[in-house]
C-alpha cells in the first residue's frame, strides 16, 4: 500500500514538472539561437554597402573559406566569406621572409555581360607580413547572380603598384560563381 501511494505521488509530480521542463527547454533553446556568428545586426554593413570596407573594422567575421591554396609551403591565399555581412574578401599570409619578394593579395569580383566577364571591383592588400600574420583586402558584396569571385596572391618583382602587374604574376584560387 505504501508503495502504491509513493508511485501515485511520483506520477502526479512528473505531470506537474513537465510544463516547467518545457519552459526550461525553450529558454535554453532560445539561448542557443542567440549565440552564433555575426549577423547584420552585429555588423555595421551588409552586402554591397560593405564593398571597399575592411572586414575587421566592420565586424564581418568569416563563416567559411570558399577557396584556398598554399604556394610553395611558404604562402597561403584564401577566399573568405561572411554570412553575417554577405561579403567576400581575400586573406593571405607568408611565413618567414628569407630573401623572398614582397607579397600582395588581390580580391576580384567580375560581372558576366553579353561580351564576357569584366572586373567590377578589384582590391589589393597592403604588403603581406613576413611573420605568419594575415593581410586582408577590402570586401566586395556577394550580390545577385551573374558575378564571380576569386582571391589571388602575387610577388612584387618591381616597384609598380600591384594594379599594374601582369596577370601572369598572380596565383589565384578557382572562381566562385553566384
Amino acid at each position: 500500500m505504501k508503495g502504491e501511494v509513493t508511485r501515485r505521488r511520483w506520477a502526479n509530480a512528473r505531470h506537474r514538472l513537465r510544463p516547467g521542463l518545457l519552459v526550461a527547454g525553450l529558454v535554453l533553446g532560445l539561448g542557443g539561437v542567440v549565440v552564433g556568428p555575426a549577423s547584420p545586426a552585429h555588423a555595421s554593413c551588409w552586402e554591397n554597402s560593405c564593398t571597399g570596407l575592411s572586414p575587421t573594422a566592420q565586424g564581418c567575421s568569416a563563416t567559411s573559406t570558399r577557396g584556398g591554396r598554399t604556394i610553395g609551403n611558404q604562402y597561403t591565399i584564401q577566399l573568405r566569406w561572411s554570412a553575417g555581412c554577405w561579403t567576400y574578401w581575400a586573406r593571405a599570409k607568408q611565413g618567414t621572409c628569407s630573401a623572398s619578394p614582397i607579397v600582395y593579395a588581390r580580391m576580384q569580383r567580375q560581372l558576366l555581360t553579353p561580351y564576357g566577364y569584366y572586373d567590377v571591383n578589384v582590391y589589393y592588400s597592403g604588403q603581406v607580413p613576413c611573420n605568419g600574420n594575415y593581410a586582408v583586402t577590402a570586401m566586395v558584396g556577394d550580390v545577385s547572380t551573374g558575378y564571380r569571385y576569386r582571391a589571388c596572391v602575387a610577388f612584387a618583382y618591381d616597384a609598380r603598384h600591384p594594379s599594374n602587374w601582369p596577370e601572369s604574376w598572380w596565383d589565384c584560387v578557382e572562381w566562385v560563381y553566384d
